[in-house]
């Protein structure tokens, strides 16, 4: 969601009044950009959407220049967020090993960006992965401990979604290495 403005010097332009607008007639969501070289670095627009643009000389002797002609570009698509299925959101005894995280597929999405952690907050013991399937098989997860996880689609053609809301869900106890006694135990 960067955009570059350039344009060709002007000479003994002291500053450049740079307009754009999603509307050609710039009537309705215009940004006026007062700038001192030929070029503006912005981001934040919305994607898919055409914007236009104009540009024109200012002076302190308050004699402009008239306006540029008018340019137009078009911010690239946004990919849908995905939707999470499975494990099911804040779901108990899940498998610590082999564990499926599953989502819906998106339209034009080349891959997905898997996040999963002990915190709602990504930050202990984050695992950052990346699929082109729409899911991940996890192993070594820890037993009955709660993890969260969230995903985002991706494309090289198109701005990558927003994460998901965050699901969690808590593994199943590890009962291997249980011990049982069986018998009397009126010694």
């Amino acid at each position: 969601d960067n955009v570059f403005f350039n344009w060709s010097d002007v000479f003994h332009a002291q500053t450049y009044e740079l307009v754009y607008s999603s509307t050609y007639n710039f009537l309705f969501d215009v940004v006026t950009q007062i700038v001192i070289q030929s070029e503006f670095n912005t981001n934040g627009l919305q994607p898919g959407t055409t914007y236009y643009w104009k540009v024109r000389t200012l002076n302190d002797t308050l004699i402009n220049s008239i306006y540029s002609d008018v340019w137009s570009f078009t911010t690239q698509l946004q990919l849908e967020i995905p939707v999470l299925l499975s494990p099911l959101n804040n779901s108990f005894n899940n498998p610590y090993n082999n564990l499926s995280l599953s989502w819906e597929l998106v339209p034009n999405a080349e891959g997905y960006f898997i996040q999963y952690a002990r915190d709602n907050g990504f930050t202990l013991d984050l695992v950052e992965e990346i699929s082109v399937n729409p899911y991940l098989i996890v192993v070594g997860l820890d037993d009955n401990t709660t993890y969260f996880w969230r995903v985002k689609s991706t494309s090289a053609t198109l701005y990558d979604s927003e994460y998901t809301y965050t699901w969690s869900f808590t593994t199943e106890e590890d009962t291997t290495n249980s011990i049982s006694i069986i018998g009397d135990s009126s010694f």
